[in-house]
């Protein structure tokens, strides 16, 4: 049988009589009533004590044993409750203040006492926590509802921190995954959460509540479920995370049925980043100017600015001219909209500070040539390239002669995709 003093109920000893002692089991507990019930008449008014049940301690009348069998009957009854009473309820999660990537769970009208161990879709990540029907430690757990799938919780209670589970239950709370594309500039995006067709069904009143949003641009309103974000640039160039959760309450028991989980991203661009303090404009006018659009392509509409780091949108069909970037002090060079057209010679020459350029859409040539052009000419910096794989046999069955450099002279990985 499983021990149950100390959890559900203080510990009883009996002192003065051979048969019993302290009671540790449930059985421990049905073999004293039935004993002291039996022999009542016999062992009555020894030097008979227990302790654990208040008001008692010395029996030393009829009416204290009758006493004590009233009270281990009473608690027997308890202890078949505890033994089988497993209930879990998540009644909320918040972010932790202190580390926003751990959460917070609420327990509220989970069952109380003992230790708690939770596991979170396999990984066990509460361990022997004392149980109070409460918060539970903060715990990082936000990257299991990323996808759209269902997030098992299971639960259980023991007598120890290390002690064999009593009982055990689960608790699943849906996960949804919401993509969302927003401008940088302009209208905000609105979202209403309450029409997302696999959100599960609730026999109460239905709230939301923000955990936790990682681009500072998402506004929830927590009875109707819409979802308002401003337009602007994410602060991570492949998108912001806002985590949601939709509550169920019922009879006055707030349960957390699902989280739903916002992927927030920007457009593909041509992302520049430069070196500390030297972004060289932060007007959309000076941009087009440096590019000179619309004469050299379609010039940008919009752009985003985050540090040392211009994202530029729009664009398209741009020719980069020679010596554009003769000397700068660029970082990266990352065309992920696919605006490049054509990259003339010496575009990067001299750039002691370029590490990475990115040029993945269909070029004829690096440098108006398959020839070298003097496109990396100086990057000693230089570590990574990628370009299309048409350019790995565009010089006669060989690599572009700029690629060929980059590569032999200045240690560079090309990619060819």
């Amino acid at each position: 049988m499983p021990y149950i003093n100390n959890f559900c109920f203080p510990p009883i000893t009996f002192i003065g009589i051979p048969n019993l002692g302290e009671l540790l089991t449930l059985e421990d507990y049905n073999n004293a009533i039935d004993y002291l019930v039996q022999y009542q008449d016999e062992i009555c008014c020894r030097n008979v004590s227990v302790v654990g049940i208040a008001g008692l301690g010395d029996l030393t009348t009829v009416a204290d044993y009758e006493a004590a069998i009233a009270y281990l009957q009473g608690v027997t009854v308890q202890a078949e409750a505890c033994l089988t009473g497993c209930f879990v309820n998540i009644s909320s999660i918040t972010a932790d203040i202190g580390d926003v990537e751990r959460w917070i769970l609420g327990t509220t009208g989970t069952t109380a006492d003992g230790f708690l161990n939770i596991t979170v879709a396999g990984d066990s990540v509460v361990e022997g926590y004392s149980n109070p029907n409460g918060d539970i430690p903060s715990i990082e757990i936000y990257h299991s509802f990323q996808a759209t799938i269902a997030s098992v919780l299971i639960f259980t209670r023991s007598l120890s921190p290390t002690g064999s589970p009593i009982c055990s239950n689960t608790f699943t709370i849906s996960s949804i995954l919401v993509e969302q594309e927003i401008p940088t500039s302009g209208a905000d995006t609105v979202i209403d959460i309450a029409l997302l067709p696999t959100l599960p069904t609730c026999g109460g009143t239905i709230s939301y509540y923000l955990i936790q949003d990682e681009s500072g641009l998402v506004a929830l309103n927590t009875v109707t479920g819409e979802v308002t974000i401003t337009a602007g640039a994410t602060t991570d160039p492949a998108g912001d995370y806002a985590y949601i959760s939709q509550i169920c309450t019922t009879d006055g028991l707030p349960s957390v049925l699902c989280v739903i989980a916002i992927h927030i991203t920007n457009p593909l661009g041509l992302r520049l980043t430069y070196t500390t303090g030297n972004l060289p404009a932060n007007a959309l006018s000076d941009w087009n100017t440096f590019f000179d659009l619309p004469t050299n392509g379609t010039p940008f509409t919009s752009m985003s600015v985050v540090g040392d780091e211009v994202t530029l949108y729009g664009g398209s069909g741009i020719t980069l001219a020679t010596i554009l970037f003769r000397n700068s002090e660029l970082v990266k060079f990352e065309d992920e909209a696919g605006v490049v057209a054509t990259v003339m010679e010496g575009v990067f020459d001299g750039s002691l500070s370029l590490t990475t350029v990115y040029l993945p859409i269909v070029l004829p040539n690096i440098g108006g040539s398959e020839g070298f052009d003097s496109v990396f000419e100086g990057c000693v910096s230089l570590t990574s390239v990628t370009v299309p794989i048409a350019l790995a046999t565009v010089a006669a069955g060989s690599p572009d002669e700029d690629l060929v450099y980059a590569a032999t002279t200045l240690g560079a990985t090309i990619t060819y995709i």
